[in-house]
């Protein structure tokens, strides 16, 4: 993990991801979201998972095409000290931040990310994007150190990472 955050460091972005190993959780979209503005959300209608790890991330203006990879090896890493859990969902949060990309860029960025992990974890989905969504959360059993993380990607300091040991 302190390897992954170093290497983030070094680009010079910022993202945001939220990781919830939950019992089960299920996402509905229910209306289309008034932003971003411009994007034809295509519904997913219900996604449901058991021992699934999500994780709530949204990219940021600063967040570049070289975060992706760094970004997906940092949710597989995740993904493997939570125990491998037998689902991975991620899910487009714009909530994490005040100073979002564009809506295309994000997409695109969000999808190639997808793309890169599912070849380590086959069951994993990418939520629908510009969609408000109902939720349901479960996680009675998965209460561990760590089954709540938040990581912040800020690489805009490269020297900041020799500090954090």
């Amino acid at each position: 993990m302190e390897y992954i955050q170093r290497q983030l460091l070094l680009i010079g972005s910022v993202m945001r991801m939220l990781f919830v190993h939950f019992d089960y959780a299920h996402f509905r979209d229910v209306t289309s979201a008034n932003r971003p503005e411009g994007i034809v959300p295509v519904p997913k209608g219900l996604e449901a998972f058991s021992n699934v790890l999500v994780v709530f991330t949204c990219v940021e203006s600063n967040d570049t095409d070289n975060t992706i990879s760094l970004a997906a090896d940092l949710i597989i890493k995740e993904w493997e000290r939570c125990g491998k859990p037998d689902a991975l969902s991620i899910q487009p949060f714009a909530h994490l931040s005040n100073d979002l990309k564009s809506k295309e860029s994000s997409y695109q960025i969000l999808k190639n990310i997808h793309d890169i992990v599912k070849v380590t974890v086959l069951n994993t989905s990418l939520g629908s994007f510009g969609f408000n969504k109902s939720a349901t959360f479960f996680c009675s059993s998965k209460s561990y150190p760590g089954s709540i993380a938040f990581r912040e990607i800020d690489i805009s300091t490269p020297n900041r990472s020799s500090k954090k040991g």
